[in-house]
């Protein structure tokens, strides 16, 4: 996949066709080896966090389920988890972050950028009562722009990391908010990253507000400019995962929309984040907010927003409950009317307000990738099983031995 810097505008743009990753349909293995397989590559614990928090896969009595990919965590986790996303591969070359670095630092647009950002942070330190001079101000954009630099936080002991042969030893300063918005920028691409609200101890009670969750769009970007299917992430234990969608079985019955939903399980709109210029306004732009209708404007300019109908989505999930592991079909036709979106505030929820996914867009060397994937993974696979055999003989034998010797003692 061949990225290059948009030397036309000279504005920091990765130039890239759109792409979304998507895993293969696992039903159609053993039950064995498709566990191997979701060990091997799912954020299982990300994936039990956010579903248990009503956050994530909430919808899939009509919209397909979302899978969180095992992400390095590196503190260039938000990068790798967009690579993820795209391609299929980690930021190892950091591609990602260089042109993330210098958007902030030398792009047109990070005015604008700084102005978001400062109204965003105001209203967070009003609730904190925290008050910042100019100076600290600026020092505070300094320190995110810094943030995004290629330059490791430290570097670890260099050791082979995993079974690919990588090396880890580079540490990286973790990303923000703003960041993400940011990337939504040189992507071109909205990204709505899927969040819990709070933080919470050990016995589900809040600690701290996550601030993560929600819907960045790319908006110093004209919308002609922009991809339209947004890039998904999860965000959990201050952690980023690539979120993608499993290939459908070919003989399904059950046919679910390609698109997530824009509002949480309760339908209220997810946040749009950094949504405000304060343009030259003494006080950033305080007390200025968007009503709900110009919310859901400004998201049908920047993506394919659709209300799906819930009422065959119930009926199904009243029959069926929940959907279970991985690839497991159910067993009626599930047809979804998609119309263009025109919720009222206030009145009860008939559908699901969505955006719509481009599955289908994939990168030339992805059914390769896949291919090679599992071919590697199979073996791994037989080596782990072999190896299981065997520990097995040596216990049984040595269990054989001792019982032996026992009942030569009591003859």
């Amino acid at each position: 996949c061949e990225l290059v810097l948009d030397n036309i505008e000279q504005d920091f743009f990765i130039e890239t066709p759109i792409h979304t990753f998507t895993l293969p349909n696992f039903s159609v293995y053993p039950d064995d080896f498709r566990q191997f397989l979701e060990k091997d590559l799912m954020a299982v614990s990300t994936q039990q966090s956010l579903e248990q928090a009503n956050r994530l896969n909430w919808w899939t009595s009509v919209c397909q389920r979302l899978w969180p990919l095992s992400t390095s965590g590196d503190g260039n986790c938000l990068l790798h988890a967009a690579s993820l996303g795209m391609w299929g591969f980690h930021d190892r070359l950091l591609t990602l972050r260089k042109s993330l670095h210098a958007f902030l630092s030398q792009s047109p647009r990070l005015e604008a950028l700084w102005r978001r950002w400062r109204r965003q942070q105001s209203a967070l330190n009003s609730q904190a009562g925290l008050v910042y001079s100019e100076v600290e101000w600026r020092r505070e954009w300094n320190a995110i722009v810094s943030m995004a630099s290629t330059e490791p936080r430290l570097r670890r002991p260099s050791i082979a990391s995993d079974h690919s042969g990588e090396i880890a030893g580079a540490v990286y300063e973790s990303l923000e908010e703003i960041h993400v918005l940011a990337l939504a920028h040189v992507l071109r691409r909205p990204i709505i990253v899927v969040a819990d609200t709070m933080l919470r101890d050990m016995n589900g009670e809040p600690l701290a507000p996550i601030p993560f969750g929600g819907i960045y769009l790319p908006l110093e970007c004209s919308p002609s400019e922009c991809h339209r299917s947004p890039l998904l992430l999860a965000y959990d234990g201050g952690h980023f995962s690539a979120l993608v969608a499993m290939d459908t079985p070919a003989d399904s019955t059950v046919v679910l929309s390609s698109a997530i939903p824009l509002v949480d399980a309760s339908h209220d709109l997810l946040p749009i984040q950094f949504s405000i210029d304060p343009g030259d306004r003494e006080d950033y732009g305080e007390k200025l907010e968007l009503s709900q209708p110009d919310c859901v404007g400004l998201l049908k300019e920047y993506l394919d927003v659709l209300t799906i109908d819930l009422h065959e989505g119930e009926g199904l999930a009243k029959n069926l409950g929940k959907l279970g592991s991985i690839g497991k079909s159910v067993g009626q036709k599930l047809r979804l009317k998609l119309t263009r979106s025109n919720s009222q505030r206030g009145s009860k929820p008939t559908g699901i307000l969505c955006a719509q996914l481009h599955t289908d867009k994939r990168h030339e060397y992805h059914d390769a990738m896949i291919n090679n994937y599992l071919h590697t993974a199979r073996l791994r696979f037989n080596q782990q099983q072999d190896q299981l055999v065997r520990t097995s003989y040596s216990c049984s034998l040595n269990l054989s031995i001792i019982v032996r010797v026992l009942s030569g003692f009591t003859m």
